[in-house]
């Protein structure tokens, strides 16, 4: 309710590096209301492999649809097309679908893979799982408290059987600034 909170910025930047020597950023811009251009990307083992990543989004309350294009040197080149959309006061649907460059096919792009996401949201509490074209299930269920100041993320993703644990936080600096 505007305590505290970085109300709508127009210019992000981020940047990351580790005893490896890996890098990565970020930059996003507010392009106009609730349109949004981003470039990511990271460099890793010592220079030799990198990824570049643009993407434009359209994001309110109620809707958020973003096309994302990858290009990298080790991989093939990517697509992403995704959406979610809130269904209901507490629901939502989303789905996602990536696209490949096709190599060796007269078709310039393959469908690579596909998934589709149903959540639940309660107070701080959001519960969702997610479908994908071999049928895999992942179930997440995320906890934030405060105004999204704290997150924690549990998911669990039984085709690799394994289970991850995310916590982050949040700090507003400043009414221009927030570290996350």
């Amino acid at each position: 309710n505007g305590i505290n909170t970085v109300s709508k910025p127009t210019f992000c930047t981020y940047l990351e590096t580790n005893l490896n020597n890996d890098i990565s950023y970020k930059l996003c811009h507010n392009v106009f209301g609730n349109l949004w251009g981003q470039i990511s990307g990271n460099v890793l083992d010592n220079w030799t492999k990198s990824k570049i990543s643009g993407s434009i989004e359209l994001a309110n309350d109620n809707l958020n649809v973003q096309v994302l294009a990858n290009k990298a040197t080790d991989t093939s080149n990517e697509l992403n097309i995704n959406f979610t959309k809130q269904i209901f006061s507490s629901s939502v649907i989303g789905g996602q679908c990536t696209f490949i460059a096709g190599q060796k096919s007269p078709i310039p792009m393959v469908l690579k893979g596909y998934e589709g996401m149903l959540g639940y949201r309660e107070g701080y509490m959001s519960y969702s799982a997610t479908l994908n074209q071999s049928l895999a299930s992942t179930l997440r269920a995320v906890a934030r408290h405060n105004s999204n100041s704290t997150a924690l993320e549990v998911k669990c993703e039984y085709e690799k059987r394994e289970i991850k644990c995310v916590l982050s936080q949040q700090a507003v600096v400043t009414k221009d600034i927030e570290v996350k």
